[in-house]
């Protein structure tokens, strides 16, 4: 779902790899919407058709991703939540806001920390993911698979 999401509402204006709007970025566009800051397009001028953007917009992935300054994928999803997109603020939901933030965090570069999700006030992590619930129901069904074969085995044959 956080993929997803970036591709509909960041990739625009982040890039297809989080490499921010560079003019590499820019430039598989058609030509006509390659200038982002002319008339007609997010331009300032006064009759423009859409929302204004700046001229720097930071790459959320790679070397000089600009994630580092979030402590956990919690404060990045509300810093999503209550900023993006720029033109809506708000209008992705929580959970939209949550798996962007995790997508953002699995995708940041190896040099930089890695997100993790902040503990909840109780102490308790939440509801594990899918991943750690498969994982975790696949090693209970192996455990108890072969201790049924064990018992089986030191069972006296009649």
């Amino acid at each position: 779902m956080g993929r997803v999401t970036y591709y509909y509402h960041c990739m625009p204006c982040h890039g297809d790899k989080g490499q921010g709007l560079t003019d590499e970025w820019r430039l598989v566009w058609e030509e006509d919407h390659q200038d982002c800051w002319s008339r007609g397009c997010h331009g300032e001028k006064a009759g423009d058709q859409a929302f204004p953007i700046p001229r720097y917009v930071p790459p959320v992935m790679g070397p000089s991703s600009s994630l580092a300054r979030f402590t956990s994928e919690e404060d990045l999803s509300d810093c999503l939540w209550t900023s993006h997109p720029p033109q809506r603020p708000g209008d992705l939901d929580e959970t939209e806001c949550q798996a962007l933030a995790a997508y953002l965090s699995q995708n940041a570069p190896s040099s930089m920390i890695s997100l993790k999700r902040a503990p909840a006030e109780d102490g308790n992590l939440g509801p594990p993911s899918e991943v750690l619930a498969l994982r975790t129901g696949a090693i209970l069904a192996f455990t108890l698979g072969v201790a049924w074969l064990i018992g089986r085995r030191d069972r006296p044959q009649s």
